[in-house]
């Protein structure tokens, strides 16, 4: 497995880093570079294709990281945030502010690690097979509209997108009553077509009055 460690230290080889070495991971440690993750997302999204897990270390301080995260959401399926044990973790100001990655200890013994990171790789290969599966598109039968819909909330996977924005990526037009009310019909005819498929009803969440989001981490 192919991990990320973003730190400020920049002789990184620590225990823990070792350890997962020892594990047989290909571990690549790089400082922190704001300016390289903050624009464009695209550099975010190539990173998700190279690196299966990010791990921001004990180096990184909580307000980078809470400014980071946004950029992660939605492309990096597995975040962890390095503490060392001494540190509460619900006294901590990220963990108030961001729940889209877990903790890991520094001082995690190397069978803990073996038997996490070989979780991930597990859920990560089935994961895989289930994005193939979503992105064959043409085996849910849309019509020409829902698979336009279909394919922008696909490809902002785990985001809210506006009504007003599928209106005018769809319909290509102002946003009317008339748009808002055919947009409404085409969400419950893919959320039947993708129930049909075996994946819940509930992975194309509604948030009321403000949009739609194909949720991922309902599906997996």
């Amino acid at each position: 497995m192919r991990i990320l460690l973003l730190s400020n230290y920049k002789d990184y080889g620590d225990t823990f880093y070792n350890n997962l070495i020892k594990l047989g991971h290909d571990v690549f440690y790089t400082t922190l570079d704001l300016n390289l993750f903050r624009n464009p997302r695209k550099k975010i999204s190539s990173i998700s294709q190279i690196f299966s897990v990010v791990i921001f270390d004990e180096t990184i301080s909580n307000s980078k990281i809470v400014e980071l995260l946004p950029h992660f959401k939605g492309s990096m399926d597995y975040i962890f945030r390095k503490i060392g044990e001494n540190l509460a973790v619900d006294t901590m100001q990220c963990k108030k502010k961001v729940d889209d990655f877990e903790y890991i200890y520094k001082e995690t013994p190397i069978d803990e690690l073996r038997e996490l990171f070989e979780k991930i790789n597990e859920e990560s290969h089935f994961l895989n097979r289930c994005i193939e599966s979503l992105y064959n598109v043409e085996a849910f039968n849309f019509s020409k509209k829902e698979k336009m819909i279909y394919e922008y909330l696909l490809n902002h996977r785990n985001q809210i997108v506006t009504r007003e924005t599928l209106c005018r990526e769809c319909w290509n037009d102002s946003v009317t009553q008339s748009s808002l009310s055919s947009l409404s019909i085409c969400i419950s005819k893919i959320r039947k077509k993708l129930e049909h498929e075996g994946f819940p009803s509930k992975c194309l969440v509604t948030y009321w009055k403000k949009g739609y989001m194909l949720d991922f981490k309902v599906v997996f």
